[in-house]
Parts: C-alpha cells; sequence; structure tokens
C-alpha cells in the first residue's frame, strides 16, 4: 500500500507572530488504478517557547467515490492547549487544484488530542480525468497557534529539561 506514495517534502515553514506554519506535500502514484492507499508524517514545531509535535495520517480505499480518512493528532507530552488549523488541497501533476481544500481545526489541542474528517469525495470525478498522468499530489499547510503565549513556570521548566535532555544525546 505505501510504496505508491512517496515521503513528504517540506515546502515551507516559518514561524509567525502567533506559533508557526509549516506546508508539505507528497505524491500518491498509480491513484486512479491502485485500490487503497496510505500516509503517515510527523511534524515538530521549532517553537522555544512550547515545542508541540503532530502526526498526520491520510487512508483512502477505492469504492463509490474517492473519499479518503485525514487525522491530525498532537504527539508530545507538555500540557498546554494550542489551536490546529489545517488545509489538504489535491493537484495534479501540471500544479492544476482538482478541488477545494479541506479544513480540518480545532481550538485548544492537548497533548494525544486529535481532530479527524472523512473526506467523502477528494477529487470530483469530473476531474478523475485529468489524472491520466497517474499521479496524485496532495499538499498539506498547517499552522499551530498559541503556542507563544505565556506557559506555566512548571511547563517552561520541563521544557527547559527537555532540551536538555535533547542536547545530552547529541
Amino acid at each position: 500500500m505505501a510504496s505508491n506514495v512517496d515521503s513528504s517534502d517540506l515546502k515551507q515553514e516559518e514561524e509567525t507572530a502567533e506559533g508557526h506554519y509549516a506546508r508539505f506535500s507528497f505524491s500518491v502514484h498509480h491513484f486512479p488504478t491502485i485500490p487503497s492507499w496510505q500516509f503517515k508524517t510527523v511534524y515538530h514545531t521549532p517553537c522555544k517557547s512550547l515545542p508541540t509535535s503532530w502526526e498526520i495520517f491520510f487512508k483512502s480505499e477505492k469504492g463509490p467515490s474517492n473519499s479518503c480518512f485525514v487525522s491530525l493528532s498532537r504527539v508530545d507530552y507538555i500540557a498546554n492547549p494550542v489551536d490546529a488549523y489545517t488545509w489538504v488541497s489535491f493537484f495534479d501533476i501540471h500544479n492544476r487544484r482538482l478541488a477545494f481544500p479541506k479544513v480540518l481545526s480545532k481550538r485548544g489541542i492537548l497533548p494525544h488530542g486529535k481532530v479527524q474528517v472523512c473526506i467523502k469525495e477528494m477529487i470530483p470525478r469530473v476531474e478523475m480525468g485529468i489524472l491520466a498522468q497517474l499521479e496524485l499530489i496532495v499538499e498539506v499547510s498547517l499552522s499551530i497557534s498559541s503556542c507563544h503565549e505565556k506557559i506555566a513556570p512548571s511547563v517552561a521548566s520541563l521544557n527547559s529539561h527537555l532540551n536538555k535532555m535533547k542536547l545530552s544525546k547529541l
């Protein structure tokens, strides 16, 4: 299943006044002909105040509609809530958008919190013919906010301790 999906390619990463933004993409080869595919990646925000980690998971199975399950999970252990907004877009190899972006968002996500959605039709049937090149490009934009706000002293101490542990392993 995973052999038809490339690993993700980080296209853009930046710090904003409110938090962090990252955009990456991956390709699904032979999209119209494969029965199913899945993709998983983990992204770590490079935040000095409240670093968070996120798992993004896609699973698609062919059926009457070309649906896709998408899950965004926070996988770190720091007990401060943050907000997450994710846009999922689908393109052909000529960078032509095949459908309107799908949005997942949630405020106040704590560790192990998640937001998930089933996209009933990733690509409208009329656009499926465009994929004659047999490649689907999936682009994910992730915006994490509320991590630059003041955090509790005990959490700041824990962050400092965790960072020291990471450096000592190098």
